[in-house]
């Protein structure tokens, strides 16, 4: 059994929502894992209960309306949020009161139980008080200049230098867009704040950015680049069209346009049976590549936590104990090529 700190109550007034975050341990491992059932019980009435049993692929992504995803953007803190939004298919809910917002609006306790179990059953229970207390609930009011977003509906925003489309159903509730942009007039675009990274989207959105110094002949070689949780900027796409360099997304946050012309670097490891080789890309990224071995295409495996491409000979395929011709073709999503030639016996 756990309990608040001090078992102090919560005072609150009006809907509220309640989030949990809970890990579950394995005897003789320091691994952590996720909680199998989380359950919330008010004053002995069901509001919420999740089980998490096999989900469909397509569904993946909405556990990002299931946890509180700033804080996982922020602080890669995981909290189960015990309600739901309006775009939430989460077939995991197995009992929901209304929403799973509570309703305070007595000045009464309200006794909560949240109980989360395990695979095998093995069972922990946090119980403690709501105190409804009477206080004034702040008025949300629409911020300035800020367009609101339904999340049913297909939503727009438009300036001269950007475009972005977002389909119905991406957004998981309604909200008020907020952008922002910082001009660089020797910049290949300004760079666009669109809403802020700390909020989830469930569909691709199709992003449009004008290319105001063009300097390249070969357009392929701008692309459209995303600042990460990591501070760092990837490539989302570099589809060029009557001036505007179009990508498509699923994250708010910040955007410009980036240019690589700089070929991927190859250099070998090992050599032997197996062939494995560093392939690094700092713009735009590892895209495509293709290998041959004796002049015949071979296949080529790419480790990308790693940046290591290999190659494993099999003697159903090539000839064993003479010298072989190995060549590697690798691009990046500029399409930048970078070419690599070696003998190796085997």
């Amino acid at each position: 059994m756990y309990i608040i700190k001090n078992n102090t109550p919560i005072k609150a007034w009006g809907l509220i929502g309640l989030g949990l975050k809970a890990n579950d341990y394995m005897t003789g491992t320091s691994n952590v894992y996720g909680v199998y059932i989380l359950k919330v019980d008010v004053d002995d009435v069901t509001t919420f209960n999740y089980q998490n049993d096999e989900i469909s692929f397509d569904s993946t992504r909405y556990i990002n309306s299931f946890i509180d995803y700033e804080k996982w953007y922020k602080n890669d803190e995981m909290i189960m949020q015990t309600y739901v939004q309006p775009n939430a298919y989460m077939s995991n809910i197995k009992q929901l009161l209304g929403n799973g917002c509570l309703n305070i609006n007595e000045e009464r306790d309200y006794k909560v139980k949240m109980t989360v179990c395990d695979y095998l059953g093995n069972k922990s229970v946090l119980s403690f008080v709501i105190k409804g207390e009477k206080q004034l609930i702040p008025i949300v009011y629409a911020m300035s200049g800020a367009d609101y977003f339904k999340w049913d509906v297909v939503n727009y925003f438009e300036t001269d230098d950007v475009k972005f489309h977002i389909p119905a159903r991406s957004l998981y509730s309604d909200m008020y867009f907020q952008y922002v942009y910082n001009k660089d007039s020797l910049a290949y675009s300004d760079t666009h704040l669109l809403h802020y990274p700390y909020v989830p989207m469930q569909k691709y959105a199709e992003l449009k950015i004008r290319l105001k110094n063009d300097v390249l002949l070969d357009k392929q070689k701008y692309y459209i680049a995303y600042k990460n949780k990591k501070d760092v900027w990837e490539f989302m796409g570099n589809t060029y069209k009557d001036g505007f360099i179009k990508c498509e997304t699923r994250f708010f946050g910040q955007y410009k346009i980036m240019c690589d012309t700089i070929a991927p670097t190859i250099s070998l490891l090992s050599k032997g049976q197996i062939i494995s080789l560093r392939v690094k890309d700092s713009a735009s990224g590892i895209g495509t590549w293709r290998g041959y071995v004796d002049g015949k295409w071979a296949l080529f495996s790419m480790d990308e936590k790693t940046n290591t491409m290999s190659y494993i000979f099999d003697e159903t395929r090539v000839e064993k104990g003479k010298t072989h011709k190995i060549e590697l073709h690798v691009f990046d999503e500029c399409n930048n090529e970078a070419v690599y030639k070696t003998n190796v016996w085997w």
